[in-house]
């Protein structure tokens, strides 16, 4: 299910120039069958960026995450999402900047990493993963009190996603330390919540 990430921007540049608007259901239509590591990056890489300041915007990329981990983790091959979220739109022109800026970084990612150590990519793995990721999403709630906190576990999740996303093992390795790292850190910080 690996995939190169320039081909998955240029399937979302190609989405972006179709319409007015783009919705998650566009996307889940266009790069699901290329990557389902898409659907882990994007919502963690949101809740990781200064956007995850915005409140409650952390909490609604880990709902999205989570309802993707739990059907991974029980085996579903096609994800379902709920209309509300199917149907949350961005204009064309700010995907297709946001594609603009990810050219960079994709090729970068697509030179260095990808098909290493597939056996931590195999479907079994991807199900320890999707246990890891809901284990992350359930913390993100109680993080948003303390300010960026949230972006902690949704840093991992993007990792995991860039490990699916590749098919690299040893990237997939490195998210489960840093899933590790952040359930310690959540455990830490929300006794003082």
């Amino acid at each position: 299910m690996s995939g190169r990430v320039t081909d998955i921007l240029d399937e979302l540049d190609d989405l972006a120039k179709s319409g007015d608007e783009v919705s998650v259901g566009d996307v889940m239509d266009k790069v699901g069958h290329r990557s389902s590591g898409v659907f882990l990056l994007v919502p963690g890489l949101i809740g990781a960026s200064p956007l995850g300041g915005i409140p409650t915007l952390p909490s609604l990329m880990a709902a999205i995450v989570l309802i993707f981990a739990v059907q991974t983790a029980i085996g579903r091959k096609r994800i379902w999402m709920p209309a509300a979220i199917r149907e949350r739109a961005v204009r064309e022109e700010r995907l297709s900047g946001a594609v603009d800026r990810m050219r960079g970084p994709g090729r970068f990612l697509d030179r260095h990493f990808g098909h290493r150590l597939s056996a931590l990519t195999s479907r079994p793995a991807m199900r320890v993963a999707a246990l890891a990721v809901i284990g992350l999403a359930l913390t993100v709630p109680a993080l948003e009190f303390v300010p960026f906190a949230a972006a902690i576990p949704m840093l991992a999740i993007a990792l995991f996603g860039i490990a699916i996303t590749l098919g690299d093992g040893i990237l997939m390795a490195i998210a489960m330390v840093a899933a590790s790292a952040a359930l310690w850190g959540a455990w830490r910080i929300t006794p003082f919540i």
